[in-house]
């Protein structure tokens, strides 16, 4: 329903003496959901609002302690400035297995509760330095190993297709590029393996488009050519369908949704000659790729990109 989903853990604040201290949060402008537990197949609550305010206050640990409220010694301030703003991470445990250029996604299952998601990890260069297709999940604080994807891949793409995992395509061997994708069923866990593309590809973008549909774009081909195709997978049908070309051949480009149209916004990348400053936007209505009027400040590959609350990217 396009509800945003906003989860975070509590925050806190390190002051200069290196002591922890707990800070609060507040929304602004926007309705939000105050139940604490939920499940995927509740209704959430629309924040009626184009955007939200979210603020982590410390007030009520920066105060003053005088005389009865401390044993002995002048006041003091149980906050002492600079301070750090919820700066730690907290390491997981390892992977089951080793692995670099994987895909992971964040999925979750209808009859699990939002604070049992799962994020799923597949294929990827495993330490041999071979493409792998062992997959696992991350649920709990727990890496659990699930079914092997039908084919070992690395460089490729992972996108919801409706409540499902779509890896697409992707690098089977270093001259080699997975010619089908593979569907992976949260609520089974097991995976589906999908008809052929219509140009097998690795290192492309892929995006969700309406309808649980998915398009991907650009990347390497079996031949070594660099491509400027596009197609969409529709789980519905099953099928991959031929869509229109971009303007410019691009491996390794980024790729992202634009909230307010629709349109899939892909940028940078390289060719066979050169890398990229320019962007283009796909309109699926009009089945259309669209130069954008101008590019980026500079030239990049293997980036990332988001849409941020204001609907820059």
């Amino acid at each position: 329903d396009n509800v945003p989903v906003l989860r975070m853990a509590p925050p806190h604040v390190i002051d200069a003496r290196g002591e922890r201290h707990e800070a609060r949060v507040s929304v602004q402008g926007c309705a939000f959901d105050t139940r604490g537990r939920l499940r995927k197949t509740d209704q959430p609550v629309a924040p009626g609002a184009g955007q939200c305010g979210v603020t982590v206050d410390w007030s009520d640990a920066a105060r003053v302690t005088c005389g009865s409220e401390r044993a002995s010694g002048p006041c003091s301030v149980s906050l002492q400035y600079p301070l750090l703003v919820d700066p730690s991470w907290t390491t997981t445990g390892s992977m089951i297995s080793a692995r670099h250029d994987y895909s992971a996604m964040l999925t979750q299952d209808a009859d699990i509760s939002i604070e049992d998601e799962v994020v799923l990890v597949a294929g990827g260069y495993a330490s041999d330095g071979k493409p792998t297709a062992k997959a696992e999940v991350y649920l709990n604080g727990v890496w659990h190993a699930v079914s092997d994807m039908h084919k070992p891949r690395a460089i490729f793409t992972a996108t919801h297709a409706g409540y499902k995992v779509l890896m697409a395509g992707g690098f089977t061997t270093p001259s080699g590029v997975a010619s089908t994708g593979d569907l992976w069923d949260p609520g089974t866990g097991d995976w589906t393996e999908t008809p052929v593309l219509n140009v097998p590809r690795g290192g492309h973008v892929a995006s969700y488009l309406t309808g649980d549909v998915v398009l991907v774009a650009g990347g390497n081909t079996a031949d070594g050519t660099i491509t400027n195709t596009s197609e969409w997978y529709n789980p519905s049908t099953n099928t991959w369908v031929a869509r229109a070309n971009m303007n410019s051949a691009r491996q390794r480009a980024a790729a992202t949704r634009l909230t307010a149209s629709g349109n899939v916004l892909v940028t940078g990348g390289f060719d066979n000659t050169n890398h990229h400053a320019t962007a283009e936007y796909y309109d699926s209505a009009a089945n259309k790729w669209t130069s954008t009027s101008g590019s980026m400040a500079a030239v990049r590959s293997r980036h990332s990109q988001l849409q941020q609350s204001d609907r820059s990217v």
